[in-house]
Protein backbone atom coordinates (compact mmCIF):
# COMPACT_ATOMS: atom_id res chain seq x y z
CA UNK A 1 0.00 0.00 0.00
CA UNK A 2 1.42 3.42 -0.92
CA UNK A 3 2.46 5.66 1.93
CA UNK A 4 2.70 9.39 1.28
CA UNK A 5 4.89 9.96 4.35
CA UNK A 6 7.36 7.31 3.25
CA UNK A 7 7.43 8.70 -0.28
CA UNK A 8 8.19 12.22 0.99
CA UNK A 9 10.93 10.93 3.25
CA UNK A 10 12.40 8.91 0.37
CA UNK A 11 12.49 12.08 -1.73
CA UNK A 12 14.42 13.82 1.07
CA UNK A 13 16.86 10.91 1.22
CA UNK A 14 17.48 11.10 -2.51
CA UNK A 15 18.00 14.88 -2.43
CA UNK A 16 20.38 14.51 0.51
CA UNK A 17 22.24 11.74 -1.30
CA UNK A 18 22.76 13.95 -4.34
CA UNK A 19 23.96 16.82 -2.15
CA UNK A 20 26.38 14.48 -0.37
CA UNK A 21 27.75 13.24 -3.70
CA UNK A 22 28.18 16.81 -4.97
CA UNK A 23 29.94 17.85 -1.74
CA UNK A 24 32.33 14.90 -2.02
CA UNK A 25 33.12 15.75 -5.62
CA UNK A 26 33.85 19.34 -4.56
CA UNK A 27 36.77 18.08 -2.47
CA UNK A 28 38.80 17.48 -5.63
CA UNK A 29 41.18 20.22 -6.62
CA UNK A 30 41.16 22.13 -3.33
CA UNK A 31 44.06 22.80 -1.01
CA UNK A 32 44.59 24.47 2.33
CA UNK A 33 41.71 26.49 3.73
CA UNK A 34 39.49 25.78 0.72
CA UNK A 35 39.95 22.05 1.27
CA UNK A 36 39.13 22.40 4.96
CA UNK A 37 35.91 24.26 4.12
CA UNK A 38 35.03 21.68 1.47
CA UNK A 39 35.58 18.90 4.03
CA UNK A 40 33.30 20.67 6.48
CA UNK A 41 30.57 20.97 3.87
CA UNK A 42 31.00 17.31 2.92
CA UNK A 43 30.74 16.29 6.58
CA UNK A 44 27.57 18.36 6.98
CA UNK A 45 26.06 16.89 3.81
CA UNK A 46 26.84 13.39 5.04
CA UNK A 47 25.27 14.09 8.45
CA UNK A 48 22.15 15.45 6.73
CA UNK A 49 21.93 12.33 4.55
CA UNK A 50 22.25 10.09 7.60
CA UNK A 51 19.53 12.06 9.44
CA UNK A 52 17.18 11.76 6.47
CA UNK A 53 17.87 8.05 6.08
CA UNK A 54 17.31 7.42 9.80
CA UNK A 55 14.01 9.34 9.65
CA UNK A 56 12.89 7.18 6.75
CA UNK A 57 13.88 3.98 8.52
CA UNK A 58 12.14 5.08 11.73
CA UNK A 59 8.99 5.90 9.77
CA UNK A 60 8.97 2.53 8.04
CA UNK A 61 9.54 0.68 11.33
CA UNK A 62 6.96 2.62 13.37
CA UNK A 63 4.34 2.95 10.67
CA UNK A 64 4.76 -0.49 9.19
CA UNK A 65 4.48 0.75 5.63
CA UNK A 66 6.08 -1.33 2.90
CA UNK A 67 9.53 -0.65 1.61
CA UNK A 68 12.94 0.00 3.01
CA UNK A 69 15.64 2.34 1.73
CA UNK A 70 18.29 0.80 -0.48
CA UNK A 71 20.24 4.03 -0.91
CA UNK A 72 23.26 3.46 1.31
CA UNK A 73 26.52 3.99 -0.59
Amino acid sequence: MPCEGRDKLMELVLVAMKARRKARQALLGHEGEALRRAHKLADEANANYQDCREALEAHVESHGCAGTPSTQN
